[in-house]
């Protein structure tokens, strides 16, 4: 799985947790990262759950 660079979607998965970002998505949408990256609220979830799906797919890889 892909994420383009220098998206919301990279820096949550270069900087969270599988954990974190489930915090993050049960929390609600954050508007100051909605601010910054310019996102709507379902954008905000669907490039947290991009996130989610890259780094568990990661996870995926390294046990085989």
């Amino acid at each position: 799985m892909t994420i383009i660079e220098n998206t919301f979607a990279a820096a949550c998965y270069d900087m969270n947790s599988i954990n974190d970002l489930e915090t993050m998505l049960a929390s609600g949408p954050d508007t100051g990262d909605m601010k910054t990256w310019d996102l709507t609220e379902s954008e905000w979830k669907s490039q947290i759950q991009l996130a989610i799906a890259a780094l568990r797919a990661d996870e995926m890889d390294d046990g085989e």
